[in-house]
């Protein structure tokens, strides 16, 4: 168990981190590729036809739902491809899991080590990886979820931050 601890806490952790996310981020990608259908393809549709103005009728799911549409059609309007807003959306997950990070490490009774812990078990899970190659609305909705919780509970230093965070999601 110190053996574990003194690798996690080692000043090589990032990178280790960094080559494990991009090693389970590979071999998805090479086994199932990107996902541009199912769920991915209706999200897409309904954000294309909110684009000509046809808001009304699209707009019948929960807030959150329509939160992910607005973003996707704001995307479409710039007229992003679809491999941009994949990696727009790859950023603002990867985003949401350092600063639940850094939320978690401002928190007293967590030391370090546990912090850590959950950065690579976010960073390596497979599921989640796999929703990152996807237009899933989960991957969204979890990081919005920890920046949000990030925004909410922050230090009260980090204003620049916060101004830089909610630019970004308006």
């Amino acid at each position: 168990m110190k053996a574990i601890k003194e690798l996690i806490l080692n000043k090589n952790f990032w990178l280790c981190a960094f080559v494990m996310h991009a090693l389970v981020l590979t071999s998805l990608y090479l086994k199932f590729g990107i996902n541009f259908s199912n769920e991915s393809e209706k999200y897409l549709a309904i954000a294309g036809r909110l684009n000509f103005g046809n808001y009304r009728e699209e707009l019948q799911f929960l807030w959150a739902y329509s939160f992910y549409i607005f973003f996707l059609s704001a995307c479409l309007k710039m007229g992003f491809s679809l491999y941009v807003i994949l990696g727009l959306q790859y950023l603002i997950s990867m985003t949401g899991f350092y600063l639940f990070y850094r939320f978690i490490l401002t928190q007293s009774f967590f030391p370090k080590v546990y912090a850590r812990i959950c950065l690579l078990v976010m960073v390596t899970c497979p599921i989640i990886i796999y929703w990152q190659l996807a237009f899933y609305t989960e991957i969204f909705f979890l990081a919005l979820v920890m920046i949000s919780t990030y925004c909410i509970f922050k230090p009260k230093t980090d204003r620049a931050l916060m101004a830089f965070l909610l630019i970004a999601l308006l």
